[in-house]
């Protein structure tokens, strides 16, 4: 299950705000334009997590494996994300799915790992 750990409001009257997700093993940052006000830390979350201007995706070195997120030195917001590619075509990172443009993997298959360079990640419910 995925929830939110934190919230950080930038405008509650907007919804405004960057929210840590957790699945208990990994946390990322998100930014959400329409969150609800009465949204709380700690609620579950079981909208969509979406990639904002996501780089290409690389293999992993020697075929790792890896399945987490690393926050990208000196941001906020910004991660090396590293996955599986779903049967949807999306990254699959611990128990978070990360919906990616179509063209993202096409010079991979399904099942195969690999990273991606993210600068934001967006959240809708």
């Amino acid at each position: 299950m995925i929830f939110m750990k934190r919230i950080d409001w930038l405008d509650i009257d907007t919804g405004e705000a960057f929210v840590l997700l957790s699945d208990g093993v990994i946390d990322l940052y998100c930014f959400a334009d329409h969150l609800p006000s009465e949204r709380k830390d700690g609620d579950a979350f079981s909208g969509e997590i979406f990639e904002f201007e996501a780089g290409f995706a690389k293999s992993q070195f020697d075929n790792q494996k890896k399945s987490h997120a690393e926050l990208i030195q000196k941001t906020d917001h910004a991660y090396n994300l590293f996955g599986v590619i779903d049967n949807d075509w999306n990254l699959r990172v611990g128990e978070f799915v990360i919906d990616m443009p179509d063209e993202m993997f096409e010079d991979y298959q399904i099942g195969e790992y690999v990273v991606v360079d993210v600068p934001r990640l967006d959240m809708e419910f």
